[in-house]
C-alpha cells in the first residue's frame, strides 16, 4: 500500500476532530513567509493533542530516502525537524518505533516484523523489495544467491534451479526445463534399455513356437471334454411395447457343426445369439442343452462370443492379448507351461507366428492387417477352450480371400474339437459359405425361412417355387428371396411373409422333403397389415412384370378378360405407407406410447434388479465353494487376487509400452504448472498496518487499511484449477478409452474390483510424477514460501482427488463429450471454495478437494511469512477467510477422504452403469 494514500486517509480523519483556526490559510506547499499570527497559532498547536491534518502535512511532513539503500528503492515519512522550517516543529523517534504525535502526546509505537522503521520515522513502511530487514531497525541489500520480495525479514535462498544477482526481487528457476529434458532423457534410455528386454522375450516366444511346430495339431485339436447340443423351439421376444421382434424360432446348433445366421437387417439374427447366450431374456420358448432343459447362460464360463468390431487394446502384443484371456479364463489348475503351450498351439493354427511379437495398432500407430486382428480377436475366446462360440459377422471387413480363411478355420476347429460353433454373416462369397455345415434364415419380425443343412436349401427353396439359376451365388440368392426382391414361381401376388407359413408347414411333415405340401396362401387384404409393413418395395418376377400389393381398382382390372394374346401390361402394383396413414390412423396413440414407454421404464428397472440379485448370487456360492474347499462345477477360474495381478501387469504393459505418450503427458503437466505460474507470479501477501494508524483513516476506506494486499488465496485457486483440468482430463482416459474392452472381459467373468484396483495402482506413479512436474513448474515464477514437501503433497492429493473425478465422469459419459464435462468440473470445484465454506459447513463446498487445498496452501505460505497478524494467532484459533490456523494436517486428511470417494463412486460407477453390456 502505498503510504502517501494511507497519510492522506490519516490525515482527512484528524480533519474531522480538529478545526483550523479562522484566518488561518494553508497552501499545499508553502509560498511565504510564517506571519506572526501563524507562528503564535503553531506554538499553540504544539501543545494540542491533535494537529491539523493540513497543517501538518503542509508544514511537517518530510519524504526522506531510507538510510542503507540506494537513491530511488526507499523512502519513508520522518518526524518533523524545528530547523526545517520556522513554525519550531521537532520531535525525534527512535529507531524501530515510528511516532506519528509529539512523545509528549503518544509513546513512540513499535514496528512489527516485516516492517522497517528508521530513525525518526513518523509512519511505518514496509521492508522494500529487493532488502531485506532482520529488524525494523536494520536493512541489508539482498546478497547474491537470494531474493528478497517485498516485506522480508530474512533472504530467500535460491536453489540451483535459478540464477540470482545481487538485489534480486523474484527467482525465475528456468533450471525446470533443464530438469524436463534430462527426464526425457532418462525416460528415452529406460525405454531403450527395455526394447531390448522385449527383444529377447520375442525372441524366447519364437524359440518356444519353433518347438511346437510338431505338437500343435495333437495340442489344439484335441477334442474337448465338455460338448454342446443345444436345441430350441417356439423362441419368441416381444418388447414392452408390444413390438415382436422375434417369433416361433426353432432349431438345434449340434457339436462339431458351424451354422451360419443369415438374414435381411432387422431380422433379429443377432437377437437369436443374445437371447440363447442369457443376455437378452426370452419372453417365450424353451431351450435344452445335451437334452436337459436348461439355460445356456447357466454354462457362461464354456461360452465364447467373437464380438463384431475388434474389441481388444491396441497398444499390446498379439501374445500379450492372447496369453491374458487364456490365464483369465482356462481353469485355475492349469500351470503356466500349459497355458503357453495352449496360446503358442492357437496362434500356430491362427496363422500369427509371424506377427506374435506386433502390437495390435490403430489409426495411428500402424500393427497388424486387419485380417490378422479378426484372427486375433477370435484367438482371444479359442483359447479359453469354449465348448460353444458365437460369432457376429466374423467376416466384416474382410476381403473374401481372407474370409473364406477364418471361416475355413472355424470349420476345422468345429469338426476336430467338437466345438459347437454358430456364427451371423452377411453376404458370403460361394466358397465362404460352403464352409458352413448348417443354414438359419430369418425373415423381417424374426421368423423362420429356413433352418437346416446348407446342401439341402437348394432344394428346399426349388420345392416352394424358387429355383436357383444356374450362375448364383446361393447365399445371395436365397437373401434376396427373404428380402422378396425375388417373386416366386408360378405366383404372382407372393409375398415375403408366405416364406414362414412355408417352413411352419415343412416342420409339420418332419423336415421331409418328399412328404412336403407347398401350401396355397389365401389373399386377404387388411389396411393394417399393410401399415405394419416398415417398407414395401417392387420385386421383378421372371416374366418381367413388377409385382406387389395392389388397390381395388388394380384387382378390377386383373379380373377382366384379356382380348388378345398380347402380354399383360408391367403394372406396378406397390402401394405406400404414406397415401394410407391419414385415413386409418388409430386414436389413442400418444397415450398408448406413454403407456408403453412407463412398461419400457418399469421392465428395463426390473432386469437390473434381477441381475444386480443374481450376481450376488453368484458370489455368494462362490465365497461357499471357497469356504467349502469345493470347485465350481462348471468351471474353476482364477480368483480375485491372480485377476488383480493380471489386470495390473497388463495395464502396466499398456502405459509404459509408449514413450511419447508418457512425455507427452508429463509436458501437459508441465505446461500447466508453468502458465499458473505465469498467472501467480505477483501474488503476494503483505502484513497489516498498526491498529493505531487504520483507526484513524475515514470509515469508509478503514477497510483499506485493515485488509491490506493479500492475493494469496486467489493464487491457491488458480493452482488448484489448472491441478484439477490436468488431472481430470488424463484421469478420463484410464477407463473411458477401453469401456468397451471391460464390457467384453466383463461378460466371461471378470471381476470389477480387481480390474479397477489393477488400473488405479498402476496410475499412481503417473499422479506421483504428475504432481511433481506441476509443483516444479508452478514454482518457475512463483515466490512460494512455504516448504517445497508441504507444496507437494497439497497437489499430490489434489491430483488423486482429479484423477478419480476424470475415472467417474469417462464412464458416465462417452469420449467425445468427456473434456468438455471435464472442463467444467474442473470449474465447478475448484471455484466452489468461498471463504465461509468450512469442513463443518453443509453443501457441496464439503466435499471439495480444492477448498481444502487453497486452506492448507494459505496457511502454509502465511506461516512463512513474518506478519504478527498471523503470526499471534495461536493454533485452532480463525484467521482470514474462516480459515484455521494449524489445520494443514486436517485439511490434507479431508483431501484423502474425498479422493477415496470419489474413486469408490468411479468403481461402482463401472460395476452398475452399462450393466447390459456387461453380460
Amino acid at each position: 500500500m502505498d503510504t502517501r494514500f494511507l497519510l492522506l486517509c490519516i490525515l482527512l480523519s484528524y480533519s474531522v476532530h480538529a478545526q483550523l483556526p479562522s484566518g488561518f490559510t494553508l497552501t499545499a506547499t508553502p509560498t511565504s513567509t510564517p506571519t506572526a499570527q501563524q507562528l503564535g497559532q503553531a506554538a499553540t498547536y504544539r501543545e494540542a493533542a491533535l494537529l491539523d491534518p493540513r497543517f501538518y502535512a503542509t508544514y511537517l511532513l518530510k519524504e526522506t530516502e531510507c538510510p542503507g539503500t540506494d537513491p530511488g528503492d526507499c523512502k519513508y515519512l520522518s518526524t518533523p525537524k524545528g530547523d526545517q522550517d520556522q513554525l519550531g516543529f521537532n520531535w525525534t523517534c527512535p529507531a524501530g518505533f515510528y511516532c506519528p504525535s509529539p512523545p509528549n502526546q503518544q509513546e513512540p509505537q513499535r514496528c512489527g516484523p516485516g516492517f522497517f522503521c528508521p530513525l525518526n520515522s513518523s509512519q511505518p513502511i514496509y521492508c522494500p523489495a529487493k532488502y531485506y530487514c532482520p529488524t525494523p531497525s536494520e536493512i541489508y541489500r539482498c546478497s547474491r544467491n537470494y531474493y528478497c520480495p517485498a516485506g522480508s525479514d530474512k533472504q530467500i535462498a535460491c536453489n540451483f534451479l535459478a540464477v540470482c544477482a545481487e538485489k534480486t526481487e523474484y527467482a525465475p528457476k528456468f533450471g525446470i526445463f533443464v530438469l524436463f529434458l534430462l527426464f526425457c532423457i532418462v525416460v528415452l534410455i529406460g525405454f531403450k534399455l527395455k526394447e531390448n528386454h522385449d527383444r529377447e522375450t520375442q525372441a524366447g516366444h519364437r524359440q518356444r513356437l519353433e518347438k511346437l511346430d510338431d505338437e500343435v495339431e495333437e495340442a489344439f485339436l484335441d477334442p474337448l471334454t465338455k460338448k454342446f447340443n443345444i436345441s430350441f423351439e417356439g423362441l419368441g421376444l416381444k418388447l414392452p411395447n408390444g413390438m415382436e421382434i422375434m417369433k416361433g424360432v426353432s432349431g438345434s446348433f449340434k457339436s462339431g457343426r458351424i451354422a451360419a445366421i443369415m438374414g435381411p437387417s432387422g431380422a433379429g439374427k443377432t437377437t437369436l445369439v443374445t437371447v440363447l447366450m442369457g443376455k437378452q431374456k426370452r419372453t417365450k420358448g424353451k431351450v435344452w442343452v445335451n437334452n436337459n432343459e436348461e439355460e445356456l447362460f447357466k454354462y457362461k464360463k464354456l461360452i465364447g462370443y467373437v464380438p463384431q468390431e475388434d474389441v481388444m487394446l491396441r497398444e499390446l502384443t498379439v501374445y500379450n492379448i492372447l496369453f491374458h484371456s487364456a490365464k483369465m479364463r482356462l481353469p485355475a489348475d492349469f500351470t503356466t507351461d500349459k497355458i503357453q503351450k495352449k496360446v503358442a498351439s492357437v496362434i500356430k493354427f491362427l496363422g500369427l507366428s509371424g506377427v506374435v511379437d506386433s502390437v495390435i495398432g490403430d489409426e495411428t500407430v500402424r500393427g497388424i492387417s486387419g485380417g490378422q486382428r479378426k484372427r486375433v480377436n477370435i484367438g482371444m475366446e479359442l483359447v479359453a477352450e469354449p465348448s460353444v462360440l458365437f460369432l457376429d459377422e466374423p467376416t466384416s471387413g474382410l476381403d473374401s480371400s481372407t474370409a473364406f480363411e477364418v471361416c475355413k478355420m472355424l470349420k476345422t476347429a468345429a469338426q476336430m474339437q467338437g466345438l459347437t460353433v454358430a456364427a451371423v454373416i452377411h453376404s458370403p462369397s460361394p466358397s465362404t459359405f460352403r464352409q458352413f455345415d448348417d443354414l438359419v434364415l430369418l425373415g423381417k419380425g424374426g421368423q423362420l425361412v429356413y433352418f437346416g443343412p446348407r446342401e439341402a436349401a437348394t432344394a428346399y427353396f426349388a420345392k416352394i417355387g424358387f429355383p436357383l439359376p444356374q450362375d448364383e451365388a446361393p447365399a445371395d440368392y436365397f437373401m434376396n428371396v427373404v428380402s422378396g426382391k425375388i417373386a416366386r414361381e408360378g405366383d404372382e401376388f407372393f409375398e415375403p411373409s408366405d416364406l414362414f407359413e412355408f417352413w411352419k408347414e415343412f416342420e409339420k411333415v418332419g423336415h421331409r422333403l418328399e412328404s412336403f405340401n407347398v401350401p396355397k396362401i389365401a389373399r386377404v387384404r387388411d389396411v393394417s397389415l399393410d401399415l405394419q409393413q416398415e417398407e414395401e418395395e417392387p420385386f421383378l418376377n421372371r416374366n418381367g412384370t413388377f409385382t406387389g400389393t395392389f388397390t381395388g381398382e388394380d384387382e378390377k382390372l386383373m379380373a377382366q378378360p384379356s382380348s388378345s394374346s398380347k402380354p399383360e401390361p408391367k403394372i406396378n402394383f406397390t402401394r405406400t405407407k404414406k397415401s394410407m396413414t391419414a385415413a386409418t390412423k388409430p386414436k389413442g396413440t400418444f397415450f398408448k406410447s406413454l403407456g408403453h414407454a412407463f412398461l419400457d421404464m418399469f421392465a428395463t428397472i426390473w432386469w437390473y434388479i434381477t441381475d444386480l440379485f443374481r450376481e450376488w448370487w453368484e458370489t455368494i456360492k462362490a465365497i461357499f465353494y471357497f469356504l467349502t474347499c469345493q470347485k465350481d462345477p462348471i468351471r474353476e477360474n482364477v480368483g480375485a487376487e491372480m485377476q488383480l495381478w493380471l489386470c495390473f501387469k497388463r495395464a502396466a504393459i499398456q502405459f509404459y509400452r509408449t514413450p511419447g505418450a508418457i512425455v507427452f503427458e508429463m509436458l501437459l503437466h508441465l505446461g500447466c504448472g508453468t502458465f499458473i505460474s505465469v498467472a501467480v507470479q505477483k501474488m503476494t501477501s503483505l502484513g497489516s498496518l498498526p491498529l493505531d494508524v487504520c483507526i484513524t483513516t475515514p470509515y469508509v476506506m478503514r477497510w483499506r487499511c485493515w485488509n491490506p494486499e493479500d492475493t494469496l488465496r486467489q493464487a491457491g485457486m488458480f493452482v488448484a484449477l489448472g491441478t484439477m483440468f490436468a488431472g481430470i482430463n488424463v484421469g478420463s482416459g484410464t477407463f473411458g478409452k477401453e469401456k468397451v474392452v471391460y464390457w467384453r472381459e466383463r461378460a466371461t467373468g471378470l471381476k470389477t474390483l480387481p480390474y479397477f484396483l489393477g488400473k488405479a495402482v498402476v496410475d499412481l506413479p503417473r499422479i506421483l510424477f504428475a504432481a511433481i512436474m506441476y509443483s516444479t513448474a508452478l514454482t518457475l515464477f512463483f515466490p512460494y514460501r512455504q516448504y517445497f514437501s508441504d507444496l507437494y503433497v497439497s497437489v499430490l492429493l489434489l491430483y488423486f482427488s482429479a484423477f478419480a473425478i476424470g475415472y467417474t465422469i469417462s464412464i458416465f459419459f462417452n469420449n467425445a463429450t468427456v473434456p468438455l464435462v471435464g472442463t467444467a468440473m474442473s470449474l465447478l470445484w475448484a471455484l466452489n471454495c468461498k471463504p465461509s465454506q468450512m469442513p463443518q459447513s453443509s453443501g457441496s463446498g464439503k466435499i471439495s478437494s480444492p477448498r481444502y487445498f487453497i486452506e492448507a496452501f494459505w496457511l502454509n505460505e502465511m506461516a512463512r511469512r513474518p506478519w504478527d497478524d498471523f503470526q499471534k494467532i495461536e493454533d485452532g484459533k480463525e484467521a482470514r477467510y474462516a480459515y484455521i490456523k494449524g489445520n494443514f494436517h486436517k485439511d490434507l486428511l479431508f483431501m484423502v477422504y474425498i479422493a477415496l470417494g470419489w474413486n469408490f463412486l468411479a468403481f461402482l460407477a463401472l460395476k452398475l452403469v452399462n450393466r447390459r453390456r456387461q453380460v
